[in-house]
């Protein structure tokens, strides 16, 4: 029996591939005998390194020598389908679409691209959620576009599940809210006196775990001498915090990554996104559960969210899921 290749890539970030995640079980699906290859950054590779659909996992770094491997394998595997998910192609991944052995190319692009292997979609005319942009690239292998917008799939890795048991059993931590402080850039963070303020004025009783990017360090320590009921979590890599949002009760963050990690296990979430329409239309939380919080119009980040305006959409939110929080 022929087992027919199929080629994705996704160089970009961490989010941009936790989103990409439920189209690999839908090729598997649609073709059960097939082969999976993964194209993925050195970045935003290690979220998908447990998932059961993919059969490898070719990382691009740009090296010379890793470049020529990367090469040397789009050549040498004889792909039936290549698809780029993303709706704007990086030089790279347009590159490699024209490298790649593929008898079949599904790419986005502005412009119909020539040469008789590729098959192209429009760019996003609709706005459509990261998710379904994913989903729209299946459409010609035969996949029918579903009603609701389907959740990522994420899958724990042993190795960080025994590392935050560890973590939670050394604090006796069997319930807890996840604060995540990082954003994407400093833009889509809040300040410190913002997040203070704004746990001094609503009703928590658990207890929070505090999640942070490696140069918050300063930040996050500052933000725990002044905070009560609070734990620094130090993670090691995004693994960990794949783990550690799985454990958690409720998630409080920016709009970053783990909005979407929280979406993989279903997490009730209380989000801070920016003002842009169009960006919240192709990023918005995906759980059965989750409160955003929006900037003011135009706002490319979340500074202009005032804390009285969080405490005011949470008290609501709070009304409605008592639950969530006892």
């Amino acid at each position: 029996m022929i087992r027919n290749k199929i080629g994705i890539i996704q160089l970009g970030r961490i989010g941009d591939m936790v989103l990409t995640t439920p189209i690999f079980k839908i090729i598997k699906d649609l073709f059960p005998n097939s082969i999976l290859h993964v194209y993925a950054g050195p970045s935003n590779y290690s979220i998908i390194k447990n998932n059961p659909y993919i059969d490898k996992i070719i990382v691009i770094k740009k090296t010379p020598a890793a470049l020529i491997k990367t090469i040397y394998n789009l050549k040498l595997n004889k792909y039936y389908y290549w698809i780029d998910p993303k709706d704007h192609q990086s030089r790279e991944s347009k590159i490699i679409a024209w490298l790649v052995n593929a008898q079949n190319k599904v790419v986005y692009s502005e412009n119909q691209t020539k040469g008789s292997k590729f098959i192209t979609l429009p760019v996003n005319p609709e706005n459509l959620h990261h998710v379904m942009l994913g989903i729209n690239s299946l459409l010609p292998l035969g996949f029918i576009k579903p009603i609701i917008v389907p959740k990522p799939e994420l899958f724990t890795d042993p190795e960080s599940e025994q590392y935050i048991n560890e973590y939670l059993s050394t604090r006796s931590l069997k319930n807890f809210i996840l604060l995540n402080i990082s954003g994407s850039s400093e833009h889509k963070m809040w300040d410190n006196s913002s997040w203070i303020g704004f746990f001094e004025k609503i009703c928590i009783k658990k207890e929070i775990v505090l999640c942070f990017g490696p140069s918050e360090l300063e930040i996050a320590i500052e933000l725990n001498n002044k905070m009560k009921n609070i734990h620094i979590f130090h993670s090691r890599n995004i693994k960990d915090i794949v783990s550690l949002v799985a454990k958690s009760d409720f998630i409080f963050t920016p709009d970053t990554a783990i909005v979407h990690i929280a979406a993989a296990f279903n997490k009730p979430i209380f989000a801070l996104y920016s003002g842009l329409d169009n960006f919240y239309s192709k990023f918005y939380p995906l759980s059965d559960v989750y409160h955003v919080v929006r900037a003011d119009q135009g706002d490319k980040g979340i500074k202009s969210i005032s804390v009285e305006k969080a405490v005011s959409e949470f008290d609501k939110f709070y009304e409605n899921h008592l639950s969530l929080f006892n």
